[in-house]
């Protein structure tokens, strides 16, 4: 690198953890460890911002390394990227959630778990960069306008509630500070594509009030991309006097007015956009739908869609292993919540059609309580003391939900090697019902 003046920047810059071999970075002798601070003299707060600032033909790239500064110049071809990555996405640092919302999960977790967990983020990059859920009411002048000029779409947005008052006590804030539907209205006419979620709170936003929203959308927005309803979720270590759970008949109530929504989104939209989580489908007792009602499942990670998607790739397996008998030896546990375990009875069942010795196993959420029945929440400690009092298996396998994105560790930090080594038997994290018979023809 060729040394540069010493300029003061106030962005940090992104670290630099990775430099792909070949790459321009590397031809121009970029290392990991070096920070990047400016590109074309505009410093860098984010990967949002260094995305913006490449653009093709020549630029010029400010360096902090264990040199010194320096800056170095590269020409990029038409859809040619440096070839980094950085170790993390935020330079600046995390927008932290300041709401105190009264069904925060974060509030209704126990001490003792991974540090991340603990983490209120409330930061419209991660929205735009991962999907992650942000209120918009933490967003000053400059964070609107930034969003406009940089076209930041889609954003993900807990919605919650039009009627700010409603809001408001939801978010824990100010009905001022929780009004939303004419900011919401400004981005999608702006063209941002919105994805928005509802907690169902049951006595504060249901009924009157969660049919006001529907038709608030309906009748103000331009278009939205999809609208998640999802029922809210209660540990036993939540303390606010107004968090109750859905009951059945109410989850019906729920559905029903959902489905009348999205006939009027059909008609004036072209699509659904009102779509129900599978737990409140699971909780009425009502079956999921096909595959067509989540429109491309654009908040699968919010629980839409989840249930229908594991059903057709196991059909879709299933169909392919048709001739399987006998093959796989093992007697095979498999592990679940117990939301779950209705549906994986039903396709343990098909599994020993095809020969396959399965049983299921349903754990009970001792650590954050019996109301929390989906498998994504369950903690190491749980799922051992129900295999153990199993009997019979040789091989177990754990919903990959309930380890970290990279199947490292469980909400209480334990691997799955650990888990095996306290049973004396193997386990397997399984993202699917195919992965289970693994011996099977792919």
């Amino acid at each position: 690198m060729v040394p540069g003046s010493e300029r003061n920047h106030s962005a940090a810059g992104g670290l630099i953890r990775a430099v792909q071999p070949g790459s321009v970075a590397d031809r121009l002798g970029i290392r990991p460890g070096c920070r990047l601070l400016a590109v074309n003299g505009q410093p860098l707060r984010d990967v949002v911002d260094y995305r913006f600032a490449l653009t093709d033909g020549e630029i010029s790239l400010l360096l902090a390394c264990e040199e010194g500064l320096g800056e170095v110049r590269a020409f990029l071809r038409p859809g040619e990227g440096l070839g980094i990555e950085f170790a993390e996405p935020l330079f600046d640092g995390l927008r932290q959630c300041r709401n105190d919302c009264i069904f925060c999960f974060v509030k209704q977790l126990p001490r003792g778990l991974r540090t991340s967990l603990y983490v209120r983020d409330d930061d419209y990059r991660l929205s735009f960069l991962h999907g992650n859920f942000v209120t918009l009411t933490n967003l000053s002048d400059e964070d609107w306008q930034r969003i406009l000029d940089q076209h930041l779409s889609p954003l993900y947005v807990s919605l919650h509630a039009t009627s700010a008052e409603a809001r408001a006590k939801l978010l824990g804030t100010t009905p001022q500070q929780a009004v939303v539907l004419d900011r919401l209205v400004a981005l999608a006419g702006a063209g941002i594509e919105l994805h928005l979620q509802v907690v169902v709170v049951p006595g504060v936003n249901d009924g009157a009030v969660l049919e006001q929203t529907f038709e608030d959308l309906l009748h103000h927005m331009p278009e939205i991309g999809s609208v998640a309803i999802v029922p809210v979720g209660m540990t036993k270590f939540a303390a606010h006097p107004d968090l109750r759970l859905l009951q059945p008949a109410e989850a019906r109530e729920v559905l029903s007015l959902v489905r009348r929504y999205r006939k009027r989104a059909r008609a004036k939209w072209g699509h659904g956009v009102f779509q129900a989580a599978d737990e409140l489908f699971l909780l009425a007792g009502e079956p999921v739908p096909a595959a067509s009602y989540y429109e491309g499942y654009p908040q699968l990670e919010n629980g839409v869609g989840l249930v229908r998607q594991f059903l057709d790739e196991w059909a879709r397996f299933k169909r392919r292993a048709n001739g399987f008998v006998g093959a796989l030896r093992e007697r095979l546990a498999v592990v679940t919540g117990a939301l779950m375990a209705p549906i994986w009875r039903g396709v343990a069942a098909e599994m020993r059609e095809l020969g396959a010795q399965v049983e299921v196993v349903p754990v009970e959420n001792r650590a954050l309580g019996t109301t929390i029945t989906v498998a994504g929440l369950l903690f190491a400690c749980d799922v051992i003391e129900a295999l153990r009092k199993q009997h019979g298996w040789e091989r177990a396998y754990l919903p990959a939900s309930m380890f970290d994105a990279e199947l490292c560790q469980t909400l209480d930090g334990h691997t799955a090697a650990e888990v095996a080594a306290a049973l004396g038997k193997p386990v397997c994290p399984a993202r699917s019902a195919a992965e289970v018979l693994r011996p099977l023809p792919a």
